[in-house]
């Protein structure tokens, strides 16, 4: 069967795959990022991102905060996703940064920040990697 024009001119859904230790934050990044379309996995550490991936799980991009519990913070999570998922965009999130972390990303959102700006960074960042 041949899907119809109009379905096979659509372009396949963007998975995020979204890190963040805190829920409620958590959350509302998610649900923001379903409501502008995208698909989203949610892992509350590194280790639950790492065995999404491990496990077959497509990324697109991930969106992630700095500082979690665990063995790994986001930083080096960026550094994995970037050795076993090559060309991923990584967004970290932060109320205390240093140079060297915000290095490692290609987009670093101060936290607080709007939802709105989190929504924007992941779509340009989606953008500049289809370009």
């Amino acid at each position: 069967m041949v899907p119809a024009a109009h379905e096979a001119s659509q372009r396949p859904v963007a998975r995020i795959l979204v890190v963040e230790d805190e829920v409620l934050i958590r959350v509302e990044v998610a649900d923001a990022l379903r409501q502008a379309g995208y698909e989203v996995i949610e892992a509350g550490c590194a280790a639950e991102a790492q065995a999404y991936v491990r496990g077959g799980g497509g990324v697109d991009l991930l969106f992630s905060d700095l500082r979690m519990p665990g063995g790994m913070n986001g930083a080096q999570l960026a550094g994995w996703i970037r050795a076993h998922a090559p060309g991923v965009p990584v967004i970290l999130a932060s109320g205390d940064a240093g140079p060297a972390e915000i290095g490692v990303a290609d987009a670093f959102l101060a936290k607080p920040y709007d939802i709105g700006q989190a929504v924007g960074s992941v779509a340009r960042l989606l953008a500049a990697a289809e370009g």
